[in-house]
């Protein structure tokens, strides 16, 4: 018997680990993502097309209450994208479990196992931050691989571009131009300021070096470098909001090749709090409810072999396209 015979590869306790299994790392996109299920292969999201509600009317008493159109969203319909992956235990991994030369060599084999399916875990999670990226930072999902061919654009706000780029340390004026993006999407959300603002670490020095803000926090012609805590401190107030600013230089490897930025390096992305959803769907593996699943399969070969996949179905939109505005640097 194999590795995978183990009781703690077998359901629900297996299941039970990669549900239960904390993220290795920070997906900043999820935290600002409304999650939802659902039972179908399709699913349906409002997309808000009108930046505020309309107030309600004063009416007199025993009056009335007026009726509103339906105005101001549309519904959009999508079907999830399945995501999964595997790998396989050889037979050379087997014999460490079968026949090890001490036990802590089998334990050292069970463990492997643990290393293996927490990788495959990261893997699906890293393809659905993927899907995020694409779509807030890009505005579209562009995927042609596996015979599956994916083309949505989500139509957001143009890519503003500054006058001088921020690279230019002396020249450009990024609290400027930060500041008439903050004011563009206030006005495109009724006045609502944003909450975060995601942006590369080279862009950060960018600012962080810049002649503009480092006279606006220590006075014309000074030398001095600030610190990050001053630079959000001076951003939030041209801001009037406390604007988070995250630094975004995640990467993934998508269908194993060279990993790739999720956010482009010279793009800023001034964000409302949750203008994404992230919808999970079902799968015939996870007995046609949505979320992860894991599957193992026992081969006794020749040669022998066992595997595990571990996977979901989804897919993301943007309601709120209006709270996502970007400005390439």
């Amino acid at each position: 018997m194999g590795i995978l015979s183990l009781d703690q590869f077998k359901q629900p306790t297996f299941l039970g680990y990669v549900e239960n299994r904390l993220p290795s790392k920070t997906y900043m996109l999820k935290e600002i993502s409304e999650n939802e299920v659902s039972y179908d292969l399709t699913f349906d999201y409002d997309v808000f097309t009108q930046t505020y509600a309309p107030s309600a009317a004063i009416t007199g008493w025993n009056s009335g209450a007026p009726l509103r159109d339906k105005e101001g969203f549309k519904t959009l319909t999508q079907e999830v994208a399945k995501i999964q992956h595997g790998i396989r235990i050889d037979e050379r991994e087997q014999l460490k479990f079968q026949n090890p030369r001490v036990e802590a060599e089998r334990q050292r084999a069970v463990q492997r196992v643990y290393d293996q399916t927490d990788r495959l875990i990261e893997g699906v999670n890293d393809t659905e931050e993927w899907l995020r990226a694409q779509a807030v930072y890009l505005g579209a999902i562009t995927y042609n691989a596996n015979n599956v061919k994916i083309d949505v654009n989500f139509n957001l706000p143009a890519v503003v571009t500054p006058t001088d780029a921020w690279s230019d340390r002396m020249d450009s004026v990024p609290l400027d131009d930060l500041r008439a993006l903050i004011q563009a999407y206030k006005d495109a959300n009724g006045g609502e300021a944003p909450e975060y603002i995601d942006m590369s670490g080279a862009v950060m020095q960018d600012i962080i070096m810049n002649q503009q803000i480092r006279g606006a926090i220590y006075g014309i012609n000074s030398q001095m470098i600030p610190t990050r805590s001053q630079v959000e401190s001076i951003i939030a107030q041209i801001a009037d909001a406390p604007i988070k600013i995250r630094i975004n230089d995640n990467q993934v490897s998508l269908n194993g090749a060279s990993a790739t930025r999720l956010l482009p390096v010279r793009t800023v992305a001034v964000l409302g709090r949750q203008p994404v959803i992230t919808v999970e769907g079902p799968t015939v593996e996870k007995a046609f409810e949505p979320g992860i699943y894991v599957v193992t399969k026992e081969d006794m070969g020749p040669p022998p072999q066992d595997e595990i996949y571990v996977g979901k179905s989804a897919f993301v939109g943007i309601k709120k396209p209006s709270q996502i505005h970007r400005m390439s640097v």
